[in-house]
C-alpha cells in the first residue's frame, strides 16, 4: 500500500463503525416498551382521585383503588408496577410493584379493583407522553 491509502482505510473504518452506531441507536426507538422488560414507565399508570391507602408499614404495602379494569386486565399487571399520577401531565407521586389486587364488594365502587403494592422510589416522579391515556389509566406493556 502507498502511504496515501492507508489514512483512507482508517477513515472508512471509523465512518463504517460511526455509521452502525448511529443505526443501532435510531433502530433500538421504535421498539415498544414490552420489548424492554427494565423500562421505568412500564406498567399501570392512573390519575389517582382517592387517598393512597398505607395498610402495613412494616412490610410497606399500600393499596389504590376503585379502578375500572377488568379481572383479567388486573391479573395480568400483577408482578408490573404501578405509577399514581395527579394528572395526565404530571409526574408520578407514589407507586411500585403490584402484589395482588381484590374486587371491592360493596357501596357504589362495587365490582371495581383495588390493587395492593409495596412502594417503591424508583416509581416516583414518572413522566410519560400524552398519548395512549384513555380514561385517565395508561397501560404500558
Amino acid at each position: 500500500m502507498s502511504d496515501g491509502t492507508v489514512p483512507w482505510i482508517i477513515f472508512f473504518i471509523f465512518a463504517a463503525i460511526a455509521s452502525l452506531t448511529v443505526w443501532l441507536r435510531f433502530s433500538e426507538r421504535g421498539k415498544s416498551h414490552a420489548s424492554n422488560e427494565e423500562s421505568p414507565m412500564r406498567g399501570n399508570h392512573l390519575v389517582d382521585h382517592y387517598e393512597v391507602q398505607l395498610i402495613d408499614r412494616d412490610k410497606n404495602e399500600w393499596e389504590s383503588g376503585y379502578w375500572v379494569v377488568s379481572e383479567a386486565t388486573a391479573k395480568r399487571l400483577v408482578g408490573g408496577h404501578i405509577y399514581l399520577h395527579r394528572g395526565e401531565d404530571e409526574p408520578s407521586h407514589i407507586g411500585g410493584d403490584i402484589f395482588s389486587f381484590h374486587v371491592h364488594p360493596t357501596g357504589p365502587e362495587a365490582g371495581r379493583i383495588v390493587f395492593h403494592f409495596h412502594a417503591a422510589v424508583a416509581c416516583s416522579n414518572i413522566t410519560v407522553d400524552r398519548e395512549g391515556w384513555d380514561n385517565e389509566m395508561k397501560i404500558v406493556w
